[in-house]
């Protein structure tokens, strides 16, 4: 029987740098991500942050997890977030996984979610069956021309086709790209827009009355700790570290949109970019300021044209695809948030894009 290797939160700045983690040809966790662990704000000392099979010092399995809270009847409850599950290819299908999920399912209490998952990941937690789905994200994904491409190679497109299609998007991209800049979308009367690379002091304080209103509560101390430790580095050096899972890329950024009504404050969202994906994640706002978030999107979407965009609010999604240009093409477009307990989201908690790990990648 495989013993199960623990790393707690007090365990983990040492566990990056010691021999065992530099020995190991897989990592189960980057030196980003074990910082943002070690300072989340949810974490408590004994949480058990990464769980490993290791054969001498090769690693064949490994699972990440991180806590997270929400409000329950008034309550704040601790929970486990599960985020990063990998096993080597010459140990799959023998149950490792799933195993290592049973263990984090006990020292976690019984309490775990998931979300922001590949296809993959999905199916191998949902075999345990210990999880049920709480959520559906009802948002959309907005294409312009030059993500035409790749698509039609995930979905398995002949070569040839693939060629033509980057020609087409190609030539198109440009009349689209000089088509979007010159659009006539006016300037909303009344507000004016701010975009910052972190949040200020009356965000942060914007974010903890808002929090009240949300399901999982991310405030200022969230905030702050996302910001500060961030899960990806433009910082090059490092870049060949052997991790399964993203922390590098040469244009990520993650940014802070304020919104004025009258030179008045009246809240903002939260956004990111990397390599041509444009996502949204937190929006503090009331509902009477969501079509001013809709007008910064589009105008920014249109003299930018990232690759493409996805945004799960559910009222921001259904504004932009009212009102689709500058965009190419729009689908619906969503993510569940699993658990395995019961948890039940109410009509007045909001649940945001970014909620999860989803904000960090």
């Amino acid at each position: 029987m495989r013993q199960v290797t623990r790393i707690r939160l007090s365990e983990l700045e040492a566990f990056v740098k010691s021999p065992l983690y530099q020995s190991l040809d897989v990592k189960p966790i980057s030196g980003q991500r074990a910082l943002s662990y070690i300072h989340n704000p949810h974490g408590s000392p004994d949480d058990v942050a990464v769980y490993m099979f290791l054969e001498g010092e090769r690693l064949t399995a490994f699972r990440t997890v991180w806590a997270g809270s929400l409000i329950q009847d008034g309550q704040v409850l601790r929970f486990g977030w599960c985020s990063g599950s990998w096993v080597a290819p010459g140990y799959r299908g023998q149950g490792l996984s799933v195993r290592l999920l049973r263990e984090a399912y006990a020292d976690w209490q019984q309490r775990l979610m998931f979300t922001n998952y590949s296809p993959g990941g999905e199916s191998a937690n949902l075999s345990s069956g210990l999880f049920t789905p709480i959520y559906k994200h009802q948002g959309i994904r907005a294409y312009f021309p030059p993500a035409l491409p790749a698509n039609l190679r995930r979905r398995g497109t002949s070569g040839l086709l693939v060629r033509v299609a980057q020609v087409v998007a190609c030539t198109t991209g440009y009349a689209w790209k000089a088509l979007g800049r010159l659009s006539p979308i006016t300037e909303l009367e009344g507000y004016s827009f701010e975009t910052l690379d972190t949040p200020d002091q009356e965000c942060l304080e914007m974010a903890d009355r808002f929090s009240e209103s949300t399901f999982f509560g991310r405030g200022a101390a969230d905030l702050e700790w996302i910001f500060r430790y961030p899960w990806m580095t433009t910082d090059p050096t490092g870049r060949e570290l052997n991790y399964p899972f993203s922390f590098y890329s040469d244009t990520f950024s993650t940014k802070v949109v304020k919104i004025r009504k009258n030179s008045v404050t009246s809240g903002f969202f939260i956004f990111s970019e990397r390599e041509g994906h444009w996502k949204s994640h937190h929006f503090y706002l009331s509902s009477r300021d969501f079509l001013a978030a809709v007008h910064w999107i589009r105008a920014y979407c249109g003299k930018n044209q990232p690759d493409f965009v996805t945004i799960l609010h559910p009222e921001i999604a259904r504004e932009v695809r009212k009102h689709w240009f500058p965009f190419f093409y729009v689908k619906g477009y969503g993510q569940t948030i699993y658990s395995t307990f019961h948890a039940a989201p109410s009509v007045d908690r909001l649940i945001q894009d970014g909620d999860g790990d989803y904000i960090f990648t």
